[in-house]
């Protein structure tokens, strides 16, 4: 049986898990009171494509955080878990692979992102038809269902907990000839960056020249994506950093992964703080009991 890691003072590791809450729980504020806003005003901001994903992105962070305060973050950072957990769970369970859902989710986000780059960039080169709405199903079903091709492995493997940290985390145990979550994460980050980056700059070229009725509204929401675009290339470079490394310790492997973990969760709780600090009609609908008549557009 797999021993847990002394030497984690249980009062500190509970702090940390209580600090990752807090924020967390400020995260969920600003996702709801966004969402809600979406939804009550749905004929003024269903208009935009941009938003409509931006809907399905916060409803994905909003589950990834529940999955983490739930269960994931209680597992790394309760170290009074982790012996009952060894005990309990000696040998690989499939079941156990079921935590491996927040790392799907993530995939899923990431797309998602890389589409509400996309149309940012399409939005500056092609004003006219930047509200087109027919391809956004099809573009959450892809973004849904496209890291099936590098996780479906996992669910169907064996998984067991190891000790992380003052905790424990789960560990597959590989039962087919297939890529590792570590190998697809690294390409999904690779691609994220591409579009991102790529997007990114023809949005920020071609943004002056932009002639259109929409032209407030489509700053706004650029700007907010190019704010979050800046967030989503260091903590994905981050991540392929740590995929691609080999730490000498088992610690600092440890280390790194508690950081990535960390620094996705700015790409969890920073959008919609950004939102609404650049989006002046979002910031007041959120906030105003009476906002008076609804503009037609998002400022």
């Amino acid at each position: 049986m797999l021993k847990c890691h002394p030497g984690f003072s249980a009062k500190l590791e509970i702090l940390k898990y209580g600090i990752q809450v807090i924020y967390f729980l400020l995260g969920l504020f600003f996702h709801f009171a966004l969402l809600k806003v979406l939804t009550r005003k749905r004929a003024v901001y269903s208009k935009f494509a941009f938003l409509k994903l931006y809907y399905v992105d916060s409803v994905l962070s909003i589950l990834i955080i529940l999955i983490n305060v739930g269960s994931i973050r209680i597992m790394n950072y309760i170290p009074p878990l982790c012996p009952w957990a060894m005990r309990q769970y000696p040998e690989p369970f499939q079941s156990i692979s079921l935590l491996y859902i927040e790392q799907y989710l993530k995939f899923s986000k990431c797309l998602i992102f890389c589409f509400m780059m996309i149309n940012r960039a399409n939005s500056v080169l092609c004003p006219m038809t930047f509200t087109t709405k027919c391809i956004i199903p099809h573009v959450v079903i892809f973004s849904i269902l496209t890291p099936s091709i590098g996780v479906w492995t996992v669910f169907l493997s064996d998984s067991q907990f190891v000790p992380f940290q003052g905790g424990f985390t789960p560990e597959t145990k590989m039962s087919f000839n297939w890529i590792t979550v570590s190998q697809f994460s690294a390409i999904i980050s690779s691609i994220t960056i591409g579009v991102v980056v790529t997007c990114s700059l023809i949005s920020m070229i071609c943004m002056s020249r932009t002639r259109s009725e929409n032209k407030h509204t489509q700053q706004s929401l650029t700007a907010s994506a190019l704010c979050q675009s800046i967030f989503y290339v260091l903590v994905l470079s981050m991540e392929i950093y740590f995929n691609k490394s080999k730490p000498s310790s088992i610690e600092t492997a440890e280390f790194w992964k508690a950081l990535t973990a960390f620094s996705f969760d700015i790409l969890l709780v920073l959008p919609p703080i950004i939102m609404l600090c650049l989006n002046v009609r979002l910031r007041v609908d959120v906030f105003a009991r009476d906002s008076g008549n609804p503009l037609n557009s998002p400022k």
